[in-house]
């Protein structure tokens, strides 16, 4: 998504990063075989504090944390068609929201200057990690869902989002010198 830096050099080798960026994203779907229609929501955004160690005049190593605003709200609707044929019959739904750490620190590795002492334009590109944990997750149900469709739903959330702790990052910024 989009989003605001606000940079400061202390000196020619330490910058430090105030930003934030937010991104939203809806997505509506028929999924395994059409007996279930699935609404879904992710939003992707946070605030961040980055110091940058410049080792060379166009390389920088960051650290920081960020405030993880990211979030994954899906809805399914879940349909069942009767062993005869016919009308699909509604069944009920299942909630899921999926979120990880809201307070997570990051890695990486830079290429320009946020601050440039000699030009009013500059470009930087980050490449890192956020280390943001397992994410958590939170599942409700309406209808006539079957407790063995429930447990089984979730296993299978939480077993495929068991690995994800890691979140890459890449940032490509345009730079404004304003002072």
């Amino acid at each position: 998504g989009f989003g605001f830096e606000l940079s400061k050099s202390f000196n020619k080798h330490l910058n430090l990063r105030l930003g934030g960026s937010y991104y939203q994203h809806n997505i509506t779907d028929n999924i395994f075989e059409d007996y279930v229609a699935e609404q879904s929501y992710a939003t992707v955004g946070s605030v961040s504090l980055i110091a940058d160690w410049h080792v060379l005049s166009f390389m920088y190593f960051s650290g920081g944390l960020l405030y993880n605003m990211t979030k994954a709200d899906v809805n399914e609707a879940v349909t069942e068609t009767p062993a005869g044929g016919g009308e699909e019959e509604y069944v009920g739904s299942l909630n899921y929201i999926l979120t990880p750490n809201e307070i997570c620190p990051y890695l990486g590795i830079g290429f320009g200057n946020a601050v440039s002492r000699s030009k009013g334009v500059s470009f930087n590109l980050d490449l890192g990690v956020v280390y943001q944990g397992s994410p958590k997750l939170a599942m409700s149900s309406t209808g006539d869902v079957s407790q063995e469709y429930f447990d089984k739903q979730e296993k299978m959330f939480k077993d495929s989002m068991k690995n994800y702790r890691f979140f890459p990052f890449v940032n490509f910024q345009l730079n404004f010198r304003i002072f």
